[in-house]
């Protein structure tokens, strides 16, 4: 979906699913009918769910003046902000002009930092954005995971800032969005603006990745600029002596090492380097130096294509990146879309599902095909598959499909169970690469028989939120919306 359409389409699962008031679960369906109705069976699904966003947030905003600002606020929020480009270039090029390469009495140290320092600081830079496009996998990786060829503690550490960074914008876009509203009455809204803060911030990850590295490469070629722009200015009114001391390298150790730093730029710009006899003459320690015109050329020219233009290429490499994930950003499509548009009974859809933990009965796969087929308003036909056991999550990738070939798979998991990234994620992870090789949608069902049964209805009503929430998480990080829902007898009576 387009960025500012999966930004409308988030916020407003978040108010959705639960329903926050004033939504209802009619005005759900009122407006997923409606947009089905405004695109058409040959609309896309990111056009039905763009439509559909539009109509419900105008709806929320239609009967709330207070939500209407709250709604605004969120998506203003959730935004990249445009001015940070800018910043990072102003502050970095600022940065570059007060960096001062001359030493005392206006004399450039050919050997010293501050410019060989920068060129050696981008080229390790250089050498790490190399590292890590050769280890990039030629498949992508699930959402979240590092890949096969990251090291587990890379893995790991990446995995930890991305959710401290997550949570303080969760915090952020909260605090922002929010302000204004009433104590009490406010906790329901600033839990829906927690959770489309926090699906916003993992489906838009990969579109700030792209944003922030344009800022940073745009920021090293305007810190290389500010600092050849600074000699320069400054080699205006001032003369400047180059030369050079070290006290373990000799004049033909030197020597070799500028004709490695400056060599290629020599070769362009025709200005030729002193052999190692004269370069000894320029020894500090032994004279004055020379004039620094030909050696701020050379050192001009070094950065500017060392630096400034391969950074400048790197930043435009990333710019468009992230101009594409902003007309392409995934998002999960939700339940309630998930199989057409027609909501025909007469055309029903073959689902295999494939309980985690213990085995289900016949009775239970009839029970959950029916509760699958109200949540999607279609007919849908339930193939029951085998259990799958804590320790053999990967079976799923090897397991034999059904003779009637499925349009679904459904990884049927308990509401009463913990998840838990190891092994249900490892489950998920399995199912979703198998249903992409083999073309079917992915649905998760959590079944809520039993949950709570035994807690006084207020805390099982605050526990079952809970556990939602965190099934919700674990099911978005695969791409899928899932569906709640009794399927025990009582709570779906056989029909």
């Amino acid at each position: 979906m387009r960025e500012a359409d999966a930004r409308r389409a988030l916020l407003l699962q978040a108010f959705e699913s639960p329903p926050v008031g004033p939504w209802t679960p009619q005005d759900t369906a009122e407006i997923s009918d409606e947009a089905r109705r405004v695109v058409g069976e040959r609309g896309s699904d990111a056009e039905l769910m763009a439509v559909r966003a539009r109509q419900g947030l105008a709806r929320l905003s239609s009967r709330d003046a207070h939500l209407a600002d709250v709604l605004d606020r969120a998506q203003a929020a959730a935004r990249w902000p445009r001015w940070a480009l800018g910043v990072a270039v102003a502050v970095a090029a600022t940065a570059g002009v007060a960096i001062d390469a001359v030493g005392a009495e206006g004399r450039i140290h050919l050997l010293a930092p501050p410019l060989l320092g920068l060129l050696a600081w981008n080229i390790v830079a250089y050498m790490l954005l190399a590292t890590g496009a050769l280890r990039r996998p030629t498949r992508r990786p699930g959402p979240g995971h590092a890949t096969a060829a990251t090291p587990a503690a890379r893995g790991a550490l990446a995995s930890a800032w991305a959710g401290v960074v997550e949570r303080m914008g969760v915090r952020a876009l909260v605090r922002r969005a929010a302000s204004g509203l009433p104590g009490e009455a406010s906790n329901p809204v600033r839990e829906a603006l927690a959770r489309f803060a926090l699906s916003w911030a993992r489906a838009s990850r990969p579109l700030a990745l792209a944003h922030a590295t344009t800022s940073l490469h745009a920021a090293a070629a305007a810190l290389a600029a500010g600092a050849l722009a600074s000699l320069y200015l400054r080699g205006l009114a001032f003369e400047y002596r180059a030369g050079w001391d070290s006290t373990f390298l000799d004049a033909t150790a030197a020597r070799a090492l500028l004709g490695v730093v400056l060599g290629p730029a020599s070769t362009v710009t025709g200005i030729a380097l002193p052999d190692a006899t004269t370069f000894g003459t320029l020894r500090f320690g032994a004279g004055n130096g020379e004039n620094a015109a030909h050696w701020i050329h050379l050192w001009g020219m070094t950065l500017a294509g060392a630096i400034v233009i391969p950074r400048l290429l790197l930043a435009l490499g990333s710019a468009w990146r992230a101009r594409r994930l902003a007309d392409a950003l995934p998002v999960p499509l939700i339940a309630s879309l998930a199989l057409g548009r027609s909501g025909s009974a007469a055309a029903p859809s073959t689902a295999w599902l494939l309980p985690f933990g213990a085995a289900r009965s016949a009775p239970e796969t009839a029970r959950a095909a029916r509760a699958l087929s109200e949540a999607f308003g279609q007919r849908i036909t339930g193939t029951p598959g085998p259990a799958i056991t804590e320790g053999a999550e990967d079976a799923v990738a090897s397991m034999a499909t059904p003779p009637q070939r499925p349009e679904l798979v459904v990884a049927w998991l308990s509401l009463g169970a913990t998840p838990e990234r190891e092994t249900h994620g490892r489950f998920l992870d399995g199912l979703a690469a198998r249903a992409a090789r083999e073309r079917w949608r992915l649905v998760v069902l959590v079944d809520e028989s039993g949950f709570a049964e035994r807690l006084p209805p207020a805390q099982a009503e605050a526990r079952r939120r809970e556990r939602r929430e965190a099934w919700r998480r674990l099911a978005r990080a695969v791409g899928a919306e899932p569906v709640f829902a009794d399927v025990s007898a009582t709570g779906l009576a056989d029909r």
